[in-house]
């Protein structure tokens, strides 16, 4: 595995009142001392957060960021959770977006969950070319051609690569 950046470690003591259950691959531990000095005993380790970057799988880093959006909306800091679910969500775009396309070319019966797919990649990630062409041919598949030909459109617009095939949009 490589390491991205400068690995970092983060250990942070969450309030009390949000307690949860120990998530599987991570580790915690007492720490001996508060920040004043003072020995601490009874520390519950569902009150503790580990956080390591620059070492990680992407499932961990994943399941890390939503830990920690879970733990700011404990904490009452809902907008900085919500950009956090979000940060996290565009994690899965590609995943999104590869599976919208599988769906739509090879499981004709999904077009609707593909087009649901591909729609909330497109949400999360509007600069991608990749994901609006892929959102144009489900479109057409579903026979919404004017909204098919805007999407390849806008893919176009994005990457002038995907001009190609055009045609096959403009016909209809």
């Amino acid at each position: 595995m490589i390491a991205q950046g400068h690995p970092e470690l983060t250990l942070k003591k969450s309030s009390k009142e949000a307690k949860a259950e120990p998530k599987k691959n991570f580790q915690y531990e007492n720490v001996p001392k508060t920040s004043q000095d003072q020995p601490k005993t009874n520390i519950d380790p569902t009150q503790l957060e580990l956080t390591m970057r620059g070492n990680q799988d992407t499932k961990d880093f994943i399941q890390q960021k939503i830990n920690q959006a879970i733990q700011m909306e404990r904490d009452g800091n809902i907008d900085d959770a919500i950009d956090l679910y979000k940060e996290t969500l565009l994690l899965t775009t590609p995943a999104m977006n590869g599976l919208a396309w599988l769906y739509a070319t090879e499981r004709n019966d999904k077009l609707s969950i593909a087009e649901n797919l591909s729609n909330l990649s497109i949400q999360l990630s509007p600069n991608e070319a990749n994901y609006w062409d892929t959102y144009a041919e489900i479109l057409f598949r579903n026979k919404q051609y004017n909204d098919a030909l805007f999407a390849k459109k806008k893919a176009a617009e994005l990457d002038p690569s995907f001009n190609e095939g055009m045609e096959k949009y403009e016909k209809n």
